[in-house]
């Protein structure tokens, strides 16, 4: 393909092959169109094929680059783009780029018009060489091709089957063409697009705050509905405890001592510490139990414990003394002392032949229930010790608050675990 000289460039016109330009101070002042673009004198009908006649128009409006069509002196190798970009739509789809009844007419299209895509009016066009012609035919001139040269070189890749520089016009781009086209209708068009998304957010917003309404009305039902549950569940717990006190008193009134316990017994959560189950136990254990008195400690007795046969009681006082009682008689049995500090508690070893007691002063001991004999000492807390009692294999286990530690020791002989 040979290349045209760019410093001889041919005007547009001349490349139609049927235009003459002519210098404005050649055509007649009077006769120029007084439409016509800055620099130009229009006159008389376009001729044949859609050019003009010789003297009427200075170019050939459906080749003339929009910054020729508005009057600009200074045109480039651009402009020389543009018009073989026209002529190349020309030979593909049959039909110049703009053409309509005036020269006017046809100026005011190229000015403010895209040419109709090649492809829509021929399928069979392929997309790369209407791309090279849309790059072509771009309003502005630094969107065309550089030169006629590069023009040149992308149809030769076409040629050659190589891909083209050219890209084609996005979406983005024909957006912003149209708005710049028809600005009052892209106003319009905005306005109205904002009208209906602020519309939108508005519904978005009440239909939200209708759902967090009604979800929040679903849980109050919810919860009204728990309560009501629990208000029943509640209603059947107490009749049921009414029934229980009236059956239990009964029972005492009746003397049926085993019927009373298993009432009592049978009290459930909170009902078991109510006042009135107080008093029933006590009944109970009045009726049941006949009262036995203990005495021989001359300090308030901090700790009990009954012998697993359950014939003897262990008690544990602040007089620093531990005693052995029979629990049917209430008679003193053994008196265990030995400690230097008041006894805290004590318990019964499982074979009910030997006790432990611990005291506030640090020591846990072991008794023989029977006799009373010297006890084992078991020395290891550095404060007083709190709790005690037999574990597995007879060993003892002694809790001190004071250090916060539990120690256990095998009865015999005493070493700590």
């Amino acid at each position: 393909m040979s290349r045209p000289d760019e410093t001889n460039a041919l005007p547009p016109r001349e490349m139609s092959g049927e235009a003459t330009l002519l210098p404005d101070e050649e055509v007649d002042a009077p006769a120029a169109d007084a439409r016509a673009p800055a620099g130009y004198a229009i006159e008389g009908e376009l001729g044949r094929g859609g050019t003009t006649r010789t003297g009427a128009v200075m170019g050939t409006p459906s080749y003339m680059p929009p910054e020729q069509a508005r009057g600009d002196r200074d045109l480039g190798p651009t402009a020389d783009v543009y018009a073989l970009g026209a002529i190349l739509y020309e030979c593909l789809s049959g039909r110049p780029p703009f053409r309509a009844a005036t020269p006017m007419e046809t100026l005011l299209q190229v000015l403010n018009q895209d040419p109709v895509p090649p492809r829509q009016l021929n399928a069979a066009i392929p997309a790369d060489l209407e791309t090279i012609c849309a790059k072509c035919l771009r309003k502005e001139p630094t969107r065309r091709y550089a030169s006629a040269e590069d023009l040149a070189d992308d149809l030769g890749r076409f040629l050659a089957g190589e891909p083209i520089r050219a890209r084609p016009v996005g979406a983005i781009e024909r957006a912003a063409k149209w708005v710049r086209r028809y600005p009052a209708i892209s106003s319009l068009t905005a306005a109205t697009i904002l009208a209906l998304e602020a519309g939108v957010a508005v519904s978005g917003y009440f239909a939200y705050a209708t759902g967090v309404e009604a979800r929040e009305a679903r849980r109050q039902k919810e919860r009204a509905d728990d309560q009501a549950t629990e208000a029943k569940a509640r209603r059947a717990e107490d009749a049921r405890h009414a029934i229980q006190i009236d059956l239990a008193l009964r029972a005492r009134d009746a003397g049926d001592l085993d019927r009373l316990g298993a009432l009592v017994a049978d009290m459930r959560g909170e009902y078991h510490d109510a006042w009135e189950m107080g008093h029933l136990r006590q009944r109970w254990l009045w009726h049941g139990f006949p009262l036995r008195s203990f005495v021989g400690h001359t300090g308030k007795i901090l700790s009990t414990a009954f012998s697993p046969d359950g014939r003897l009681v262990l008690t544990g006082s602040e007089d620093e003394t531990a005693r052995i009682w029979d629990a049917e008689t209430g008679q003193e049995k053994v008196v265990l002392r030995g400690h230097a500090w008041e006894v805290r508690d004590v318990a019964w070893g499982p074979d009910g032949r030997r006790v432990v007691t611990v005291s506030r002063d640090k020591t846990a001991r072991v008794w023989d229930a029977e006799t009373g004999r010297e006890p084992v000492t078991l020395q290891g807390h550095a404060g007083a010790v709190s709790r005690t009692a037999f574990g597995p294999a007879g060993r003892v286990v002694a809790w001190s608050r004071s250090d916060n530690t539990v120690r256990v020791w095998d009865a015999e002989p005493p070493r700590p675990r």
